[in-house]
């Protein structure tokens, strides 16, 4: 007897193979076959929210094969896959932007304009997508559509504008700037991603001449004002830092004046904070406003980074150069330890077990070997928190996943090599001295850290 199935699980195969044929339809942009579809189910678009096939509706295939007309008519008879996103966290609005399909999008602006906030993959919206791809006319439509799209931040605190940076889309972003002064959105221009750099550390640090002649250069005089030009970085850099920090190139020079020319200054040219008396330290801002600060603050801004007196790349090169001398002479010192003689080492013939037999334990041993494991101790904190600092220091710089496995490796290769040098102590000793060391180092260097970023907060709190 041949074997029947439940007529609802034949029902959904039917339903699923019309799905496949629809999304085929869409491909290929056959309106003859969805309109045979709705004529004989007209809730078929319905079962296409919930369909198996990974990533794709008849909608978003349509976007991505660029059927203009398809997509109308599929919006005719159901808009609700317009807000759906697919697996790789893209809406139909976000794909028609990034292939840079201008009728499309407004097709789909037509359901609701709201579309064009819709947030996916990383938190962007679809003017992300189209800077990104370099679609002009798209972007133009979207601002058009959403003025305050403009300001939208991605996950990494990516506006439009720095996306347009990052990706050399030039004549994107000169229409992101013509919008933003067109709306007094000037602002937006001083606004900071996830390393707090605005979008002219970024043109720094790429060269981007272009860039600046459009954000400074062809920027009237009080818009200017309101740009940020001389905003520090979590590294504590302007944008002309970045820009001197690097080799010097072609066209620095023109760079240079045009930033210059617009009130920009390196880290160690902005006037800061200035002590008034003893008790009180006067801030002066930008808005001429003054506050003081306490006694207790003005301990803690001892140990802060001083933009006056300290010059961000110097300060980085003479600390990694101090943490790299301290790293050197602690591991040779590890490889070759001093010699703390003993009784038995210094009357010719006796050895320690016969102190040991005849008198006890000899305090000259006890002596010695507690003075060596002191000494590994102490060496051993130094070698691994000037692994720590180096390792903070080259954050931001290239190749940065092979060095710090280097600093690990490094770390294992004293590990591994310290104990068989202890050959005036037991091995358990030795063993048990570099583990503590190391336990010891990172619970200091973790210790270190969080100071240092609970005062970094102090220091934003308190706008110094």
């Amino acid at each position: 007897m041949p074997h029947t199935y439940p007529k609802k699980v034949i029902g959904y195969l039917l339903r699923m193979e019309i799905i496949r044929k629809l999304n085929e339809a869409a491909q290929a942009g056959n309106i003859d076959f969805l309109l045979q579809q709705l004529r004989s189910d007209s809730l078929i678009l319905k079962t296409t929210t919930i369909s198996p096939f990974p990533g794709s509706n008849p909608l978003e295939i349509a976007c991505l094969a660029g059927h203009t007309a398809f997509v109308k008519e599929f919006l005719k008879h159901d808009n609700e896959l317009v807000r759906q996103l697919n697996y790789d966290g893209l809406s139909p609005l976000h794909t028609a932007a990034a292939i840079g399909n201008l009728e499309i999008v407004r097709e789909i602006l037509k359901v609701d304009l709201g579309l064009c906030l819709l947030r996916g993959r990383e938190r962007k919206i679809p003017l992300h997508t189209a800077t990104v791809k370099g679609k002009v006319s798209v972007v133009r439509e979207l601002l058009l559509a959403c003025a305050d799209s403009v300001e939208a931040m991605t996950s990494r605190g990516e506006t439009a504008l720095h996306l347009a940076v990052k990706y050399y889309q030039f004549d994107v972003l000169s229409d992101l700037m013509e919008h933003v002064k067109r709306f007094g959105k000037v602002e937006v221009i001083s606004k900071k991603d996830e390393e707090g750099n605005t979008i002219l550390h970024l043109a720094a640090a790429k060269k981007q001449h272009e860039v600046f002649n459009l954000v400074l250069g062809e920027m009237p005089a009080e818009s200017i004002s309101k740009i940020e030009v001389n905003s520090l970085n979590k590294m504590c850099h302007t944008a002309l830092d970045l820009l001197l920090f690097l080799p010097s190139e072609a066209g620095d020079r023109e760079i240079e004046d045009v930033i210059r020319g617009a009130g920009g200054l390196r880290a160690t040219e902005i006037t800061i904070p200035h002590l008034n008396n003893q008790n009180h330290l006067i801030h002066v801002g930008s808005n001429h406003q003054r506050t003081f600060t306490s006694p207790r603050e003005i301990t803690l801004k001892f140990f802060q980074y001083d933009v006056q007196r300290d010059s961000p790349s110097n300060v980085r090169n003479v600390l990694l150069l101090i943490a790299t001398l301290i790293t050197t002479t602690t591991f040779q010192a590890g490889l070759s330890p001093p010699t703390f003689q003993s009784r038995a080492d210094q009357i010719p013939g006796t050895t320690k077990s016969d102190l040991s037999e005849g008198i006890g334990v000899s305090i000259d041993l006890v002596y010695g070997e507690l003075m060596f494991i002191f000494f590994m101790y102490c060496n051993t904190i130094a070698f691994f928190l000037s692994l720590r600092m180096i390792n903070v220091l080259i954050k931001g710089f290239p190749l940065i996943v092979p060095l710090r496995l280097s600093i690990v490796l490094l770390g294992f290769t004293y590990m591994a090599s310290t104990p068989c040098r202890l050959l005036n102590i037991p091995m358990a000793w030795a063993v048990g001295v570099v583990l503590s060391g190391v336990g010891c180092a990172f619970v200091i260097g973790r210790r270190v850290f969080l100071a240092r970023s609970c005062l970094y907060r102090s220091h934003d709190m308190t706008g110094s």
